[in-house]
């Protein structure tokens, strides 16, 4: 006599129902890795904004003490960028060792960072007016985050 063995007894799940899951997982990550992106390099560029603002205002420190802007970044002290997103550069064209009424500090991402893949704000700036501009495919947006 041969015993026959059931399915019955068995349980588990067929190859077509981890498929679906698999590729259900799947669309969900297709759709949501990309928003997740853009939403950490939203908040990286706070880094930007807050040391721009940050080091503006020691500019109009210095200058309130000195009577001219620095064009030594350095003089203003400080973490330029505190969690390193960013590179900051000033710019005093038109200044010379005795005098200087002007000035642009600038944030570009860091060369080997991941904001550099940023496109929708590459850039920041902020002068001595306080005039904040940015570049990239959604620069007008830039500061206002």
């Amino acid at each position: 006599m041969v015993k026959r063995v059931t399915r019955s007894g068995i349980n588990g799940f067929t190859l077509i129902e981890v498929m679906i899951v698999v590729l259900v997982v799947a669309l969900l990550a297709a759709i949501a890795m990309p928003q997740y992106k853009r939403y950490v390099e939203s908040t990286r560029r706070v880094d930007a904004t807050s040391t721009l603002m940050r080091m503006a205002v020691l500019q109009e420190r210095y200058f309130f003490q000195r009577s001219m802007y620095t064009t030594d970044i350095d003089e203003l002290g400080g973490d330029l960028s505190p969690e390193g997103w960013y590179d900051i550069t000033i710019d005093t064209t038109g200044c010379d060792e005795n005098s200087c009424s002007a000035f642009t500090i600038t944030a570009t991402p860091a060369e080997q960072g991941p904001q550099g893949g940023d496109t929708r704000c590459k850039t920041f700036s902020i002068n001595q007016t306080l005039r904040q501009t940015a570049t990239g495919d959604d620069a007008d947006n830039c500061w206002q985050q």
